[in-house]
């Protein structure tokens, strides 16, 4: 998310294009996305923009996507008083109970532990 927010403008072809794909992520991250939506919105094929983004970051959009999201519920479970399935929804996950897995991998506790850690 911070990447989103901080990219400086870029000049070449590609290096813009690989902002605009953060950009459309970070703009949208909170509905459902897929690679099809950003490529159709770009103007530009899926296959060219996943190979793209990762060329540029070194891991897929969809990873990138999923960390964004994350870093944001991890974030609303500090400073909001959502439940976890409102936070979930709000950052685009569509399953609460995947969204309490896939936090647990990347912070190493589920939503409740991390927001009862953080008070």
């Amino acid at each position: 998310y911070e990447e989103c927010t901080q990219i400086q403008t870029l000049n070449s072809g590609t290096a813009e294009l690989y902002r605009k794909i953060l950009q459309r992520i970070c703009d949208g991250y909170q509905t459902p996305m897929t690679m099809e939506d950003i490529a159709e919105d770009l103007h530009y094929s899926a296959s060219y923009l996943r190979e793209l983004f990762r060329e540029k970051s070194g891991r897929s959009i969809h990873a990138y996507l999923k960390e964004v999201r994350l870093k944001r519920a991890a974030y609303l479970l500090c400073y909001s008083d959502f439940t976890v399935t409102q936070i979930a929804q709000a950052v685009g996950f569509g399953d609460s109970n995947y969204f309490s897995t896939a936090f647990k991998e990347k912070y190493g506790a589920s939503p409740l532990q991390y927001r009862k850690g953080k008070q």
